[in-house]
């Protein structure tokens, strides 16, 4: 795309480069790899919900790699969205047969969603160079499937292609919509609005993932659920409200 509206490609010195790289090493292979992994033990609602908590380690990260000033709400927000997790896989961490593939589910997704708090700094520097959002995005792009590739070599996987019309239809989706249009998105509101507040999206999607979960996954609707997904939805409205009364 950069090619064909005649975007500049190659005219960007190293130091940017790395930073492309770490974009691709963190936003699109890590975090990909570790959330596919997760979903062989989790449905996809509470991966997303377990995901939140990107929101709460962005803003620990702004604070020892950016410089930005912890808020008393963030520490309040981050502790009620871990009760949140907590409570949603208690019947996991009590279970006298141990569901310890959940457990270990969950360490994969919390992994991925620091990954990607960590990828959203990358992307803060990003804008505080003014690189454009279109060239950065594709570089980031080009060297996640390098490594990915890289990994597939190491590790002696395949590439399989399934030659059902649906399987096309999911993998242009993926690509076209949630990976290029989505992460130009992404990037633009981390430059609209810092990375403090840019991973704000993870009060809202959790909900929408778990609806769809729900009549996709067949996930069942429990009092620990519900109560696990309102306490991390609250903990991360509370983490970006720009203001909060304690007294209250």
């Amino acid at each position: 795309l950069c090619i064909i509206i005649k975007k500049p490609m190659f005219n960007f010195p190293v130091k940017y480069h790395l930073l492309f790289f770490l974009v691709g090493l963190f936003f699109f292979s890590i975090n990909y790899l570790l959330i596919y992994k997760a979903q062989n033990y989790l449905t996809s609602g509470t991966t997303a919900v377990a995901f939140a908590m990107c929101l709460f380690f962005s803003q620990i990260n702004s604070k020892f790699f950016l410089g930005f000033k912890l808020k008393v709400k963030t520490s309040i927000g981050g502790i009620i969205g871990i009760f949140g997790i907590f409570l949603l896989f208690s019947s996991s961490i009590f279970s006298e047969q141990g569901e310890y593939n959940k457990l270990f589910g969950l360490s994969l997704i919390l992994t991925a969603a620091y990954i990607v708090s960590l990828a959203t700094i990358v992307t803060a520097k990003i804008n505080l160079y003014k690189i454009p959002i279109l060239q950065a995005n594709s570089w980031a792009m080009i060297y996640g499937t390098i490594i990915n590739f890289f990994l597939l070599i190491v590790t002696d996987s395949k590439i399989i292609l399934d030659p059902r019309i649906s399987y096309w239809i999911s993998f242009s989706y993926l690509v076209i919509i949630s990976s290029i249009i989505g992460f130009i998105l992404y990037f633009l509101l981390v430059k609209r609005i810092g990375p403090e507040k840019s991973s704000y999206f993870a009060v809202m999607s959790p909900m929408i993932a778990v609806i769809i979960s729900i009549f996709a996954e067949n996930l069942q609707i429990t009092f620990t659920l519900i109560g696990g997904v309102f306490f991390v939805l609250i903990g991360n409205y509370i983490a970006v409200k720009t203001k909060i009364d304690l007294n209250k």
